[in-house]
């Protein structure tokens, strides 16, 4: 009994580990999917860009290129908390600083430093860290079930007796 019941409490961390690893991914792939629509629209030939003011509510990470939490309200009064851009020499902003912005007034959520100071999104790594981290949760379910397969198949031989001949 204390075998089967270890059996269970592996498979539930494992199926909770596995839970966590998809939605990581499914997080990641998300965001970036999201940054890639906010750099189209920053950049086509109809948009229209619009000045205001946000607010930092978070500091940016410390790669050379880093995304930092703003939000700001548009000119409908709209509250928007969107992710901006930053530089290695344009990201040492407190939180709870004012910083300049522009944002698509069509697409709100699309925002940057205002005179181009961030720099382009680069989504693609993103979307890629996103489908990485899905494939390997894939790949390590359909192992984990593979193995259960196997396991029941051996216990299965297990318990069939060979049939004696008279």
């Amino acid at each position: 009994m204390g075998q089967r019941l270890r059996s269970w409490a592996v498979a539930g961390v494992s199926a909770i580990a596995l839970a966590a690893l998809t939605t990581a991914g499914v997080v990641t792939l998300g965001g970036g999917l999201a940054e890639q629509g906010n750099a189209s629209a920053l950049s086509a030939a109809g948009s229209t860009l619009v000045s205001t003011v946000g607010t930092v509510k978070a500091n940016a990470g410390d790669t050379e290129w880093s995304q930092m939490p703003v939000r700001f309200i548009t000119e409908g009064g709209e509250a928007i908390e969107t992710m901006v851009w930053t530089r290695q020499g344009n990201r040492n902003f407190d939180v709870g600083e004012l910083v300049e912005l522009d944002y698509v007034s069509q697409y709100p959520s699309a925002a940057r430093l205002a005179d181009g100071q961030g720099g382009p999104a680069k989504s693609m790594g993103t979307i890629l860290t996103g489908a990485g981290i899905l494939a390997a949760a894939f790949l390590l379910t359909g192992a984990w079930i593979w193995d259960l397969v196997a396991r029941s198949k051996r216990r299965a031989g297990k318990r069939t007796r060979p049939l004696r001949q008279p």
